[in-house]
């Protein structure tokens, strides 16, 4: 089945936020007049807070502080835009996922994942060409739709393509590639997967476009309790050569 029917809460979040045992509230924090700390969803609401703060305090602020677990991918990209716009830095603490990784790691020219904090994609808008959502509407949100004569598969299947398309413009703006959103879960690599974030090492990063090092030498797999937060993947040049053609190829004949 080409395309799975999901609840929109669950479209609009990047697949879902990730935290374990954390606070999602948001804060931002002006650190002297260089730093600037977010902590909380990529909410556009959240979003728009930090513009103002960003706007408020001029063009002092050089570094963007993030930790987020994800969020709505509208808000998302809006702080993405704001970091390749400001020519921010971004430093990662804690965790930067889903919606983060997405789109606000990968739209510094300067991106910094510090000892221990963890960097991890699982999925974006070319998602149901892999693998689905993990999650089906409520017979109660079906009920809805019928009731109100609309056509829940196809509103879905309108927002995914809607939002791929501005997802692709977000990609082509900041000069990363978009599959860097999806590799681990295509069919050569989601069945290597023993955690629900991924991510790729230092070397194959920067042929995906992306500019982000990490102050240990290795991405950060496991949680200090032993749990595997992210799959780390390294691919040879001819996988990620074979990866990138088979998602060019897959959008042709998804006619995206």
């Amino acid at each position: 089945m080409r395309y799975l029917i999901v609840l929109f809460s669950l479209l609009i979040s990047a697949c879902s936020t990730y935290w374990w045992g954390g606070n999602d509230g948001y804060f931002v924090q002006l650190i002297g007049k260089h730093r600037l700390q977010f902590i909380g969803d990529t909410t556009m609401e959240n979003a728009l807070k930090l513009e103002h703060v960003l706007n408020t305090a001029g063009k002092e602020v050089k570094t963007l502080y993030v930790t987020s677990g994800g969020g709505p991918v509208t808000g998302g990209m809006k702080i993405g835009e704001l970091v390749f716009e400001r020519n921010l830095k971004v430093v990662v603490k804690t965790l930067c996922a889903s919606s983060c990784a997405n789109y606000i790691a990968t739209a510094s020219h300067d991106t910094e994942v510090e000892k221990g904090a963890f960097l991890g994609w699982h999925g974006g808008s070319t998602q149901p060409l892999y693998a689905d959502y993990g999650s089906e509407p409520s017979l109660l949100r079906r009920f809805w739709f019928w009731l109100t004569g609309r056509d829940l598969d196809k509103e879905t299947d309108d927002y995914i393509r809607q939002w791929h398309t501005e997802e692709v413009e977000f990609f082509n703006k900041i000069g990363v590639k978009q599959a860097i959103t999806i590799i681990g879960m295509m069919p050569a690599y989601i069945d290597k997967r023993d955690a629900k974030l991924f991510a790729y090492n230092k070397e194959l990063l920067p042929k995906l476009g992306a500019n982000i090092r990490f102050q240990d030498e290795n991405p950060a797999e496991f949680h200090e309790d032993g749990f595997k937060i992210v799959q780390v993947f390294e691919l040879s040049q001819r996988e990620l050569k074979e990866a990138l053609e088979l998602h060019e190829r897959t959008l042709r004949l998804n006619d995206w």
